[in-house]
């Protein structure tokens, strides 16, 4: 899977301890279908059976999905737990049959494996009379993509309709209590239902954002057309025809409008509704799963530089910022070390996963420089790479603009671990500067802190400082210096950004003003990172400057050995 199977064994038996997990997919999320052949009852070979998922919930029937790993612990208690054998035997197939259990080895345990041989738990056939779909050939590991497998064990509740939920590790009472929860699909012919709003988020801004929603076909017969209408503050906004389509029962499609902007609409709270009419241009027959509405809170009104956050209060996010982590819960969040400050938790989120932290909207119409000061703590996860960046928009969040961007060792403040890391020492921490002084002079502009999964190790911002007193000069060549690790026992890591390519001097003295080295650097505009030898230095206080054209910047290198 996504780091080492001992690391995920670590993980899932944190989840398996912990009252709360999170979900790996968001709660209500539409279920994709499996085509996977079974093992026979004995688990000696693959049968000739194929199982799919929408062959029981088309009638009307829940699924439950255990996806394991033959190696891990937690999985292999919950499987003695005897929850699923529980299920199956009293409300599966002969019992009331309500619901049918999948067990999928989700990390290709081969047959031997699961019938408990080397680096298995145990015996997972023995016992087992629900269905057993490993995912090696003819099966493929597509189900854990679709399901969004990040540990193991997961597992989810299918109901008819073709949501899905993560119910987790919970016993049989618990499993058939949710699995009755599920909404009973309807027998009406014309039935179209709002299955999702997409779009727009708790947050918009200048009153612009692209409505992005997702119907369904709760009836029998398939829809060719519909309407659907958004309405903001019940006045009606917008309408998309829907027209050539073929959803068929239970199938979904996006709808996707023409973007939305209104400079008339005030700042502050609004509702949003979509609704979905005249299915193939006839009456829908179920009218209670025509609409859905969300609360907005639309920022117009732009705040002013300075902006300074250092996150000692609990509120999170704090006041006038937002942030959106993709309705899984497993965003930025506030943590306690540093006296307060923000962690994006690479640990637990899986890879290529972006989440965004916002600071308040400013108006810089009277700036003529601008710059963003933060402190970032980070440690990869042996080799992982996670990304840290810094994006603005000047149009309302239409386009943006990276001004910031590290990621692997670059981003690495402190020593790699393959625990999850948090700072416990100052220097464990690095001041970052980004010159914003080409958005001085715009009356709209939004700054955010995105984050890119590597499913490595975490990160942390703090003592986030926007202001035109920031230490950069935007007419300097060389701008935003940075060592790294710093103290440092080893070679230590220059990286700096520079306004164009050009020749640039290193030069590093030590307390004394001694030359312990040097070197000219042919830097290309934007980002360079260059090695420091200092594994050669001896212990002491360093100094180490960049020089060239419109340049003279120093920092202080610590050497502890």
């Amino acid at each position: 899977m996504k780091k080492t199977k001992q690391f995920i064994m670590l993980m899932v038996m944190a989840a398996f301890m912990s009252s709360t997990a999170f979900a790996q997919l968001p709660a209500g999320s539409y279920a994709k279908d499996i085509s996977m052949k079974k093992l026979t009852y004995n688990g000696a070979a693959f049968s000739d059976t194929t199982c799919t998922i929408y062959q029981y919930t088309d009638a009307g029937k829940a699924v439950i999905m255990d996806v394991s790993a033959i190696w891990c612990a937690p999985c292999w208690s919950y499987h003695q737990s005897g929850a699923l054998e529980t299920l199956y035997s009293t409300n599966g197939p002969s019992g009331t049959n309500e619901v049918m259990v999948y067990y999928v080895e989700g990390d290709g345990g081969t047959i031997a494996e699961l019938n408990g041989g080397t680096g298995s738990q145990g015996n997972w056939v023995t016992g087992t009379y629900y269905p057993i779909l490993p995912t090696i050939a003819p099966n493929t590991n597509q189900v854990c993509v679709d399901y969004a497998i990040g540990y193991f064990p997961t597992v989810y509740l299918i109901c008819p309709d073709r949501s899905v939920t993560e119910i987790g590790q919970v016993n049989a009472a618990a499993l058939i209590a949710g699995a009755r929860a599920c909404p009973t699909l309807s027998t009406n012919t014309l039935d179209a239902k709002i299955f999702k709003v997409s779009s727009p988020g708790s947050t918009i801004y200048c009153g612009s954002f692209t409505p992005k929603m997702t119907i369904q076909n709760y009836g029998t017969t398939a829809i060719t057309s519909a309407t659907i209408k958004m309405q903001i503050d019940n006045v009606d906004a917008a309408t998309f025809n829907l027209t050539g389509a073929n959803i068929g029962r239970l199938e979904i499609a996006e709808v996707i409008f023409p973007a939305y902007s209104s400079a008339s609409l005030t700042n502050g709270t609004h509702t949003v509704k979509y609704i979905v009419e005249s299915p193939n241009g006839g009456t829908d027959l179920d009218l209670a799963n025509n609409t859905k509405t969300v609360t907005i809170n639309n920022v117009a009104v732009f705040g002013v530089a300075p902006v300074t956050e250092s996150f000692a209060a609990t509120t999170f996010p704090p006041t006038s910022w937002s942030k959106d982590d993709n309705n899984d819960g497993a965003g930025w969040a506030r943590n306690a070390a540093h006296s307060g400050c923000a962690k994006i938790d690479f640990y637990s989120i899986g890879s290529g996963e972006s989440d965004y932290l916002m600071l308040p909207p400013v108006d810089l119409t009277t700036a003529t420089s601008m710059n963003l000061t933060f402190k970032v703590a980070h440690a990869m996860y042996n080799t992982v790479v996670d990304k840290l960046e810094v994006e603005v928009s000047s149009d309302c969040g239409a386009t943006w603009t990276s001004k910031y961007n590290k990621s692997g060792s670059a981003l690495s403040t402190a020593t790699a671990t393959t625990s999850a890391f948090a700072p416990t020492t100052e220097a464990q921490w690095r001041q970052e500067t980004v010159s914003l002084s080409s958005f001085a002079g715009q009356a709209k502009v939004m700054i955010r802190f995105k984050s890119t999964s590597g499913y490595g190790n975490n990160c942390f911002v703090d003592e986030i400082n926007l202001s035109s007193t920031a230490a950069v000069n935007s007419n300097e060549l060389v701008s935003g210096m940075n060592l790294y690790p710093n103290p440092s026992n080893s070679v230590t890591s220059l990286e700096f950004f520079t306004q164009k390519s050009n020749a640039v001097n290193l030069i590093v003295v030590n307390a004394i003003g001694e030359v312990v080295y040097t070197s000219e650097i042919n830097a290309t505009q934007g980002f360079n990172t260059v090695q420091i030898p200092s594994n050669t230095f001896n212990s002491g206080v360093y100094f180490v400057s960049l020089k060239g054209e419109n340049t003279n910047t120093t920092q202080k290198l610590v050497i502890q050995k």
